[in-house]
């Protein structure tokens, strides 16, 4: 696959043929995930099927039941890596629907601290990157691209929304990366999907025990 996929690209993807058939919108639906405990997330068709068929690796029976509409303060997830040892990150403060999220290495230290809320349908990502010493906020608008300083430079994001589901195309000089995300009604990521291409295997992200 090309580095230099574009999102006019993201329909030949067999990985996403699914999600991108029909780009209609369709009627909202309650998803309970199986557990009446759990509160329900208004979501549509498309996200529905896409959480569906990744039900199995990404809400397994052990996890569910620590699955909530608000994670507090102090809430420490992982995130599962192909490439590398998964990683704490902490939510550090919440205010106004933005979650504070200080990301650590593995012996400890910060690496970066990301600022992550949704607003008016657009989900902004701010990262105060410590390695190069850099910040910068990044709006997922869509059909626009912004930049954002990563470990590896200058990243390229450009966002595209199809049926209650985002895409994100993210460029770097060597490699392009496919992001999906769905969120839940109060903005926090339900489902974080990663794909590479043009170097590495792909990965997924996901919630973890607290």
């Amino acid at each position: 696959m090309s580095a230099t996929l574009t999102l006019s690209q993201i329909s030949k993807v067999s990985l996403l043929s699914l999600a991108l058939v029909g780009c209609a919108l369709t009627p909202n639906k309650e998803v309970h995930f199986g557990d009446p405990r759990l509160p329900s997330y208004t979501l549509t068709d498309t996200a529905v099927r896409i959480l569906k068929e990744n039900e199995g690796r990404l809400l397994s029976p052990e996890k569910r039941e620590h699955w909530v509409p608000t994670l507090p303060v102090g809430y420490t997830y992982t995130m599962s890596h192909a490439h590398w040892e998964s990683c704490p990150s902490k939510i550090t403060k919440i205010e106004q629907g933005a979650y504070h999220i200080s990301r650590y290495n593995c012996q400890g230290n910060v690496i970066h601290k990301n600022v992550i809320r949704v607003a008016n349908g657009v989900r902004y990502s701010n990262r105060d990157n410590k390695i190069l010493h850099k910040a910068g906020e990044c709006a997922f608008v869509l059909g626009e691209v912004c930049k954002q300083y990563g470990g590896f430079g200058v990243e390229k994001y450009t966002t595209k929304y199809v049926d209650g589901v985002w895409f994100t195309i993210k460029q770097l000089p060597f490699v392009t990366e496919l992001y999906i995300h769905i969120f839940s009604d109060d903005g926090l990521a339900l489902y974080h999907s990663k794909y590479r291409f043009g170097g590495g295997q792909s990965t997924e992200y996901f919630r973890t025990t607290p």
